[in-house]
């Protein structure tokens, strides 16, 4: 007699799937990661970024969440109890991490925008007088389309002349560049969030069934010898 579950191939067609899904989601975890952190990496003088801490942890769970998947893969066309175990607890820590990354994205998005908006009335300020500052400054109202801090009058109110990287024609940037960029970290932050506490849920559902699975075949092996 074969000591084979009935449904096993089933169960492999579920976990191959998941596990397809699981590369698919870390790899977007990935490009947005590199994203963001490319991005504000073009201003790190004029920006004090609280978010930016998250970025190498989302990166790394990223590469943690693929290695994870690649032993799950790897424990279906080598079934053996060490394998199975080492995706179980691998997909653990990258579940807890992704948790962890949503809650701490959705806290420290306040944060950003408080610092960000005290970095760039600074950099305002000593726009004309520190030359990395007028050049991140213009580089970022020229990208996003922004002028000064919370507006052009940023300018005015120092007494100072509204940059070039600010006009467009005869015309000029309305929206400061605080609400712009804070919308531009926002919907990415979404994204984070969303996206992690989705794959957390699924991701625990597909680790009780691994235990249980695991269990069995372990009890079965006992059954058998």
């Amino acid at each position: 007699m074969m000591c084979v579950s009935l449904s096993r191939e089933f169960w492999q067609k579920i976990f191959i799937t998941l596990n397809t899904l699981f590369v698919i989601f870390n790899i977007i975890l990935l490009i947005l990661g590199i994203i963001t952190q490319n991005t504000l990496s073009k201003y790190t003088t004029i920006l004090n970024t609280p978010i930016s801490a998250i970025i190498p942890t989302i990166l790394f769970t990223g590469c943690f969440g693929l290695i994870a998947a690649l032993i799950g893969y790897i424990g279906l066309w080598k079934p053996m109890n060490s394998i199975a175990l080492m995706h179980i607890i691998s997909l653990c820590i990258v579940t807890l991490i992704e948790i962890g990354i949503a809650t701490t994205s959705a806290v420290m998005y306040d944060q950003f925008y408080t610092t960000t908006h005290s970095a760039l009335l600074d950099t305002v300020k000593f726009y004309y007088e520190k030359p990395q500052y007028e050049m991140e400054m213009d580089h970022l109202q020229s990208e996003f389309k922004c002028c000064g801090a919370e507006s052009y009058l940023d300018y005015r109110k120092l007494g100072l002349n509204i940059p070039f990287s600010c006009i467009i024609g005869y015309l000029v940037y309305a929206r400061g560049c605080v609400h712009i960029l804070t919308d531009y970290i926002q919907q990415y932050t979404i994204v984070f969030i969303s996206l992690c506490f989705i794959f957390s849920i699924i991701q625990g559902v597909y680790l009780i069934i691994s235990i249980l699975m695991l269990n069995r075949t372990m009890d079965t092996k006992n059954l058998c010898t």
